[in-house]
């Protein structure tokens, strides 16, 4: 409506330019920074190397191995999205260097990082925050469900709880907890 002008992104996530796969797909990025909704289901395979993007990935049954290195998602002041939501990804894979944020955490069951039905992801060095107080105990920085034979070195918690459900076989190690600043 204003090219010309700055303006925040479309609070309704489904009105926002979207990358988006549906049953199939190589996807290899490299620094890219976006405010695309990156919503990948059923791809081949995901690859992504210093990649930034605005509130959210999605990524749902990927056929192979994922590999992300330096992989961020920011928040705007529209929207308060699950930064990374991954389900049904069984071939598993590693992530190095991430980073997954949420603007805010008022609601129970607002979490940054959302991971269902996955197996076999080795994680490292990454970070889980939210920019604002949590407002509910049914808040925190990750929910995992359903989860198996992962591994999570090096991460930082700085939106609370880490909840496990079902889970089997997960393990972290070296894990850094902090409060969030405005308290």
């Amino acid at each position: 409506a204003a090219p010309g002008q700055a303006a925040l992104p479309n609070a309704t996530l489904a009105s926002r330019y979207e990358f988006a796969t549906t049953g199939g797909g190589v996807i290899e990025m490299d620094k890219v920074s976006c405010g695309w909704y990156m919503n990948f289901s059923q791809p081949y395979s995901v690859k992504l190397d210093n990649v930034t993007t605005f509130e959210t990935i999605n990524l749902s049954e990927c056929a192979s191995l994922i590999a992300w290195n330096n992989v961020s998602v920011g928040q705007s002041a529209a929207n308060s999205q699950i930064a990374l939501t991954m389900s049904f990804n069984f071939a598993g894979g590693t992530m190095d260097k991430c980073t997954w944020t949420r603007a805010t955490q008022a609601s129970s069951g607002h979490y940054a990082q959302v991971i269902t039905d996955c197996v076999g992801f080795t994680v490292t060095n990454e970070r889980v925050h939210g920019l604002t107080k949590a407002g509910h105990a049914g808040t925190g920085s990750t929910v995992l469900t359903r989860v198996v034979d992962s591994t999570w070195d090096k991460k930082t918690i700085g939106a609370g709880q880490v909840w496990k459900v079902a889970c089997n076989n997960v393990k972290h190690k070296d894990s850094t907890y902090y409060d969030h600043p405005l308290t």
